[in-house]
This record gives C-alpha cells, sequence and structure tokens, in this order.
C-alpha cells in the first residue's frame, strides 16, 4: 500500500508539472540536449575507431547509420542482412520486444552503407552467425561490452559531452528528422509505439535552430 500511494503522488505531481503528454516529453527532455551528439563528433568517433579495430568501428557504424539499440547492435546477425541488396531494407526485431512471434521491423539503409555493412559481412567466417561474437562461448558480445568500447572512443574523441551508446540512436532519430521533417516518419524508422516519442526529435531541431541564429547575432552584432 505504501509503494502504491507514493506511486501516486509521484504520478501526481509529473503531471502537475506536464499537463499533457507533450509538455511531458519536451519539457523532461529540454535539458538533456547535450546527449545528442554533432555530425563532426559522430565522424570523430569513428574515425577513431576505424583506426583501431574493424569490429569495433562497425558496431558503432550500425549503431549510427541503423539507430540501434545497444541489445539490437550487438546481436545482429547474417539473417538480419538477408536480401538488404534486394529490398533495401535491414530487418530487426525490437530490442524491448523480441519475442519470436513479432514481425521483424524494416530499416531503410542507403547503398553505401548497404556496401560496407556486406564488405565486413563477408569477412566472417562461415561457421559464425553473428557479427559480434563473444568471449567464452558466447553468441555476441554483451551491453556493457558495448557501452566500454563506445566509451574507450568517445574518450579517444575527445568528445566532451556526457554521451553513451545509446547517444547513436539519437544521432540517427535527429538526422532523419533533419532530412525529412516528418514526424511519423521518424516515429517508423525509429520504430516508436508512440509519436510522442519522437516528438524529442522536434526539440532538438528547434534548440539546434535557436543556436544558429544566436551565433548568427554574435557574429553580425
Amino acid at each position: 500500500m505504501k509503494k502504491k500511494a507514493k506511486k501516486r503522488a509521484v504520478g501526481r505531481k509529473y503531471q502537475k508539472k506536464y499537463p499533457s503528454p507533450v509538455e511531458a516529453i519536451l519539457g523532461r527532455r529540454k535539458t538533456e540536449k547535450d546527449k545528442f551528439p554533432q555530425t563532426r563528433e559522430m565522424e570523430a568517433l569513428l574515425r577513431a575507431a576505424k583506426k583501431e579495430s574493424e569490429r569495433d568501428y562497425m558496431l558503432l557504424f550500425c549503431a549510427v547509420n541503423l539507430g540501434l539499440r545497444a541489445l539490437e547492435a550487438v546481436s545482429l546477425s547474417r539473417r538480419n542482412f538477408k536480401n538488404m541488396e534486394e529490398t533495401g531494407f535491414v530487418y530487426v526485431r525490437t530490442a524491448k520486444v523480441r519475442s519470436e512471434k513479432d514481425p521483424w521491423d524494416p530499416i531503410p539503409v542507403d547503398e553505401e552503407t548497404q556496401s560496407e555493412l556486406r564488405s565486413y559481412i563477408d569477412k566472417i567466417p562461415g561457421n559464425r552467425t553473428h557479427l559480434f561474437p563473444g568471449q567464452r562461448g558466447r553468441k555476441y558480445i554483451t551491453q556493457r561490452t558495448a557501452n566500454n568500447i563506445f566509451n574507450h572512443y568517445a574518450q579517444k574523441a575527445r568528445l566532451s559531452k556526457k554521451l553513451t551508446f545509446h547517444s547513436l540512436r539519437h544521432y540517427f532519430g535527429s538526422m532523419m528528422y533533419e532530412y525529412t521533417g516528418d514526424i511519423r516518419f521518424v516515429q517508423a524508422v525509429m520504430r516508436h509505439r508512440s509519436p510522442l516519442s519522437s516528438w524529442i526529435y522536434v526539440h532538438v531541431m528547434e534548440e539546434k535552430l535557436l543556436d544558429v541564429v544566436r551565433e548568427k547575432k554574435k557574429k553580425f552584432g
């Protein structure tokens, strides 16, 4: 009973602060702009990884270009890329669900990304199914390993922001909205159940526009 009462109190406090669902999404994330990496930061991160390890580079590359969650990225296997060239899509199951009964969600992939993915997949030995195998007989590396890989190269690239592996997915989402301006498209490609989850990228774009205006004002007085 005490837990339920505490939960209701927290809910009332949250509703008072954010009266509508949209305000909840935007307001809650308003202070999190720094968790969204810029293009130059992503380029520096990938460059650092490419110099050191092809496996690590491709793990980060997949997360950035496919908008994957950590578990979705580490568990990628050959079947995710079946018929990729013919269809133009990579198919994944959402990490939050991952039920065998659920359909595979399509993620569009451009030809340049397809080429780099296929080049890496073709190098994988025939007896191996997963792209990023783990140690001690594990099918694939753990999410903790993925986070450690990200942190290692973030330090190498001297990224000042408090970014995480999930920031790669945020970058993908923000780029999709920047290119299309279509929140429904972002919802589909990010595999969000609710469009409210996708509104965060609208907010980030507004913040970026404000930053541009402020810089312009500084420059021209």
